[in-house]
């Protein structure tokens, strides 16, 4: 990497995982000038996934997708922003940890409804309500299981 002051080259001098699990904060020093600067570095879950969908089509994963839906179903929240965000940070932690990089939407799908179920049960059933057209009370009571 290059230093952000002189542009000269830089060593690593200490590396970790981040409590997120697909990032690692580095310290760099520059060899030339001596600067010290930190990086957090990411894997781009739009690069490193791909969803199979039910039709059998491959698309690449988008986190979008994840974090509108479970928006909509945390919208009863006053900090439905805020915990959405939190919460798909959380289901792509999961997804990237998987051994496959195509995913069936199902797979997603469970990792969605268990992530919402522990958080929040209300949720769990309007994310429900909305991947299932029609839900009746032995759906409701399966989904808060």
């Amino acid at each position: 990497m290059k230093c952000p002051y002189c542009s000269k080259s830089t060593k690593i001098t200490n590396s970790r995982k981040t409590s997120q699990g697909f990032e690692k904060w580095r310290r760099h020093s520059c060899v030339s000038c001596g600067n010290i600067f930190t990086t957090i570095e990411s894997i781009d879950p739009e690069t490193a996934l791909f969803v199979i969908k039910k039709s059998g089509d491959v698309e690449p994963f988008t986190n979008s997708k994840i974090l509108i839906s479970v928006y909509k179903a945390l919208d009863h929240r006053s900090d439905a922003q805020i915990m959405a965000e939190k919460l798909t940070k959380n289901i792509i932690v999961k997804l990237l940890h998987t051994p496959a990089k195509k995913i069936p939407t199902t797979l997603i799908y469970e990792k969605v409804i268990n992530t919402l179920k522990n958080f929040d049960p209300v949720g769990a059933v309007k994310y429900q309500s909305t991947q299932t057209p029609a839900m009746n009370k032995k759906d409701i009571r399966r989904v808060l299981k």
